[in-house]
């Protein structure tokens, strides 16, 4: 009875065990007895990062030697791992698997057997497990990288920086083999890094694996360029330019400033729509702009050419001005905003944009015509004031000899310096006209070359037409 406890107690702490923070690989673990007397016994477990099952195996089914092996399967974002160990030797044991990476950890199966006797009536038993614990992980990097050799100097420093996890120690190996500095995470110097070739600095687990490496190079100042021991200053430095515009982008047809300036240089020349007058620096004003225009700047000395500077105005878009069209409420160019339907026309405003100027914009509703028409009948109905004054006059269409029939069926006036209701004296009242129209064809069209067209006019309503272009209609109709 024994094993039976002992088993127990292992099931027990296995699955007691805390699991590991990342939970990223599902394992599974069948454990099988081998050499078994009276039958074959297995089990099968499975869990996320570890997995475990167990079997007691009764003395009374005969003597089981203890032998037997586990085979896993881990699995992770698709990818499928397996591993396996067995016992083979009478009186039982315990094996485990060599790793395997899967999922950023380091998994193992194990297998333990433990015998059954009859004759001591002491139970056997096998159990299966998995053990995933996560991989060690670690960064290294070099600041500055590359570092700056100083003139009259043959090397520089950078600082090293690493940190590590999931690893006791770790260790940095240095270009030579030997260690340049310990510990999970740390800082350290790295000096005489030289300019004719690159340092680097390894980072290693606790089990020597490697985690990370970074090179370090070291380069000559500006201004200077190695001799052969050390970053000694240039007689002849290399020529710089530079070239800024302000403001950009700018509005169309604006101007823009532009500052120019160089180092180490005899001539500098301008490229684009501009000029340095020749000059090393300086600044100045830009053409009014309409598009995108780019500017160049570059200089020349005894230590070469500087590359070429370069700067892009960018220019916002053309203005519009408003302009009106024929009918109400519309524009040819801008925005129709402050629609009017006022008592004879129509007003409106296109708006312009961009800076563009706002166009006024009016359509008269309808012509009107007078006449001085004698009334020769008159009805007349007071609508207020007092006698003699304020009152409406009713003409019947056509009520006077030199009335048009299309004259006006009503008219407010102000009576009061008439001397009757229905007077005889000759006054002038408004009335609707229709509006002319004019048409104008042209056949055949098109024609030959050379050839000619016949032009159809007529009108409605009109007193006087006018031709335009090269033809006349002869002041007809």
């Amino acid at each position: 009875m024994r094993n039976i406890s002992r088993i127990a107690l292992l099931f027990l702490f296995l699955f007691a065990a805390p699991a590991l923070a990342q939970a990223s690989v599902n394992t599974s673990v069948t454990a099988d007895s081998l050499n078994a007397v009276g039958g074959t016994f297995s089990c099968t477990g499975s869990g996320v990062n570890a997995a475990f099952c167990s079997k007691v195996i009764p003395w009374t089914s005969g003597s089981y030697l203890g032998k037997g092996s586990a085979s896993a399967t881990f699995s992770s974002g698709g990818v499928t791992q397996t591993a396996s160990c067995s016992v083979s030797t009478a009186g039982g044991g315990t094996c485990t698997s060599s790793p395997v990476s899967i999922g950023g950890y380091s998994c193992t199966a194990s297998f333990t057997g433990t015998p059954a006797y009859p004759a001591g009536a002491e139970n056997g038993g096998i159990q299966g497990s998995t053990s995933c614990a996560a991989l060690p992980t670690g960064t290294i990097s070099a600041s500055p990288n590359p570092c700056t050799i100083t003139a009259g100097q043959s090397t520089c420093s950078s600082t090293i920086s690493w940190s590590t996890a999931n690893t006791p120690s770790a260790t940095v190996i240095g270009t030579n083999g030997n260690v340049f500095a310990s510990g999970t995470s740390g800082t350290a110097t790295a000096p005489s890094i030289p300019e004719t070739s690159a340092r680097s600095f390894t980072l290693k687990d606790s089990n020597n694996n490697t985690l990370s490496t970074v090179s370090v190079t070291g380069v000559c100042a500006s201004g200077t360029t190695w001799n052969g021991s050390v970053c000694a200053a240039n007689p002849n430095p290399a020529p710089t330019a530079t070239l800024t515009a302000s403001p950009n982008p700018v509005a169309y047809d604006g101007r823009s400033t532009l500052t120019w300036s160089s180092t180490n240089a005899t001539s500098c020349t301008a490229g684009g729509p501009w000029s340095n007058s020749n000059t090393l620096s300086g600044s100045g004003l830009t053409n009014p702009l309409t598009s995108a225009t780019t500017f160049t700047f570059q200089c020349t000395g005894p230590g070469g050419t500087s590359p070429l500077a370069s700067v892009t105005v960018n220019v916002g878009s053309a203005p519009v001005n408003g302009a009106c069209a024929s009918t109400h409420y519309s524009c040819t160019a801008g925005t129709s905003t402050n629609n009017v339907a006022g008592a004879t026309s129509y007003t409106w405003t296109c708006q312009g944009s961009g800076g563009g100027t706002d166009a006024s914009c009016s359509e008269a509703k309808s012509s009107t015509c007078s006449a001085s028409c004698p009334v020769t009948a008159c009805q007349v109905s007071q609508t207020g004031g007092n006698a003699g004054k304020n009152y409406t006059q009713y003409w019947a269409p056509g009520g006077g000899a030199n009335c048009p029939s299309g004259g006006v069926a009503n008219q407010a006036v102000d009576v009061q310096s008439v001397p009757s209701f229905c007077s005889s004296t000759s006054q002038t009242y408004l009335y609707s006209c229709t509006p002319p129209t004019a048409t104008l064809t042209a056949s055949p069209n098109p024609v030959a070359y050379d050839g000619r067209s016949t032009l159809t006019w007529s009108s409605t309503n009109a007193t006087s037409c006018t031709a335009g272009g090269p033809w006349s209609n002869s002041n007809t109709l």
